[in-house]
């Protein structure tokens, strides 16, 4: 049945496409980029697999520490972590997939509840943001680093951005209860947006969980920011830190929220487009982040592996996804 979530999905997955064919055809053109990619050894794969998992692990329990803050009981880290696991595995493969696996899983198996589930998950994507851009505005600003010449502009857009992401469940209240009407389309905005603002009341005070998650976030910036390096590095062009440090946080944020498929194609080009403006090549830029999708992929196949038989949702998954997004 052609219906508009049908037209929405198939024109994500032609997006993604047709990033990748761009890609391609760079590549076609600029050759010698492409043969960077010999100059990975086993070594190097195995290592960004590693902090990879790290990673993954310390987001783990940050999201953890949220859901044991808003009544998450009778689950320690470790099952915890197998359903952060498949999820994350499932939100390569289905927009925004992630939320919807591990709600999905944590009613069945402990019987918390779905709204509150999607709660905490929103809060943490919106906290994690602000937290991450509110530090890289105090970096830029106060640390005397040799930028490249896009300095003030990027500096300027995080302000606006991290400012507009702070009033952003509020002005969308706003916006979606000036709107009198029984669609579903609002209610269902309307209802994930009174979701976040009771999960940020509920938090936002809660100093004993924002202090590790603050600790935590700037952890796994550091551990992200050394993944970047050494793949910079295996290809045999080093980056300066201020490079590395911008080019990291685009990277993460290209890859928080999934407009198309795991941002396929997507992630890779913006992340060109920075690197070029930060003095890099346009090649190497997407070249980096092509090699990280890849490992990040191979690790969360390689967990995915040992952990999904035991946590796999019930049947009713796909249509629930179907709904709930």
């Amino acid at each position: 049945m052609l219906t508009a979530k049908n037209i929405w999905r198939a024109t994500q997955y032609l997006l993604a496409v047709f990033f990748i064919v761009l890609i391609v055809l760079y590549f076609i053109e600029n050759q010698e980029n492409i043969r960077l990619l010999a100059k990975l050894k086993l070594w190097h794969s195995l290592v960004l697999i590693a902090l990879i998992w790290v990673v993954l692990i310390l987001n783990a329990y940050k999201a953890f520490l949220i859901l044991k803050s808003m009544g998450l009981a009778n689950c320690s880290f470790f099952p915890w972590f197998k359903i952060f696991a498949v999820a994350n595995l499932v939100n390569l493969h289905i927009t925004q997939g992630s939320m919807v696996t591990r709600s999905l899983i944590l009613k069945k198996h402990y019987g918390f509840p779905y709204t509150q589930s999607i709660s905490a998950f929103t809060f943490m994507t919106w906290i994690e943001n602000i937290f991450s851009m509110t530090l890289s505005i105090f970096i830029l600003t106060f640390f005397n680093f040799q930028f490249p010449a896009t300095k003030p502009y990027f500096l300027g857009i995080l302000i606006i951005l991290d400012f507009l992401l702070i009033i952003s469940p509020w002005l969308i209240k706003m916006f979606t209860n000036s709107f009198k009407t029984a669609r579903a389309k609002f209610l269902w905005a309307r209802e994930k947006i009174n979701l976040l603002l009771k999960a940020i009341a509920y938090n936002i005070k809660n100093f004993s969980l924002l202090i590790p998650l603050f600790s935590l976030t700037i952890l796994t910036f550091i551990l992200s920011m050394l993944t970047v390096y050494i793949c910079f590095l295996a290809l045999g062009n080093p980056i300066s830190l201020p490079v590395l440090y911008i080019y990291t946080f685009v990277l993460i944020a290209t890859r928080i929220v999934n407009i198309l498929p795991g941002n396929f194609g997507l992630s890779e080009i913006i992340c060109g487009f920075f690197s070029q403006a930060l003095g890099e090549s346009f090649g190497n830029g997407v070249i980096v982040a092509g090699v990280l999708r890849i490992m990040g992929y191979v690790a969360s196949i390689l967990l995915g592996i040992v952990f999904t038989k035991s946590l796999w949702p019930p049947k009713n998954f796909a249509s629930t996804n179907t709904n709930g997004q």
